[in-house]
């Protein structure tokens, strides 16, 4: 994965020793020769062009390639996520569906499109489900009644929906809900997003479950770059049965990896 990104960087690093050879790479000359012009004493009479540019002339498209070398996997997982908000869980959900095509949604969104719009979009006059999802932290008891409504006989009714067409399940808080869909099987693994050393955390009003019910404490206290690391890492160890994975990829390459912190 990402092994033409590898590569190119590789080879700025021996450009200036080996001339000859670069003469007769189009892509990497390129390169050198945009990072040679940001570098230089009269940088300010050179022209820089727009990296989009840049893509487009040397043929490069860092997005398509890694939609096209996405890691195969030959049995899809099911992970719940579990975190404080604003931790990550929404990051990580896209990263593991960029590198690797699993799929996931927020409960809260889920909750919001099959369970909570079709009640109340008559009753405040929402004409769309992301009309309904922003305004939730008004009407906190209605959702919360509506969706342990949905929930009752069957604990994890919502859950089942959501696996039945999502790898991942992102959010969930309340601690019997929890214990329900773990009881039920639904899921491999819990994992819990921390990053409590640069986000605020929360009390048991809002969320009842915490880093001991989870399976795995996975740190996003650092760089984006070092969080993917992880991840990936820790997916590979857990699914040994993946084939074609993404290796040891530096910082620079992970940077091309079109996902952005929430």
């Amino acid at each position: 994965m990402l092994q033409w990104v590898r590569e190119r960087l590789d080879r700025l690093q021996r450009l200036e020793q080996d001339q000859r050879w670069l003469a007769h790479d189009h892509t990497s000359m390129g390169l050198t020769t945009r990072y040679l012009n940001a570098i230089s004493t009269d940088w300010r009479s050179k022209v820089h062009d727009h990296s989009s540019v840049v893509r487009s002339r040397l043929g490069l498209n860092p997005e398509i390639s890694l939609s096209n070398q996405r890691v195969t996997i030959t049995t899809k997982p099911k992970l719940i996520l579990l975190g404080y908000g604003e931790h990550g869980k929404g990051t990580c959900v896209k990263l593991l569906n960029t590198i690797f095509g699993l799929t996931g949604i927020s409960s809260s969104y889920f909750a919001n499109e099959h369970v909570v719009y079709p009640v109340l979009k008559d009753l405040y006059g929402y004409t769309s489900f992301d009309e309904c999802y922003y305004d939730r932290h008004n009407h906190r008891q209605e959702w919360y009644d509506l969706i342990k409504q949905y929930n009752t006989p069957d604990g994890c009714r919502l859950a089942r929906d959501l696996y039945a067409q999502y790898n991942i399940y992102d959010g969930v808080r309340n601690i019997e809900e929890f214990i329900s869909i773990k009881e039920a099987g639904l899921f491999d693994y819990a994992i819990w997003v921390d990053a409590s050393q640069r986000k605020p955390i929360e009390d048991a009003s809002s969320c009842t479950v915490s880093s001991k019910d989870a399976d795995i404490v996975l740190d996003n206290n650092g760089p984006l770059y070092i969080t993917t690391r992880k991840l990936i890492k820790l997916i590979t160890t857990l699914y040994p049965s993946m084939v074609n994975g993404p290796g040891s990829l530096d910082s620079e390459t992970y940077a091309f990896i079109p996902v952005s912190r929430d």
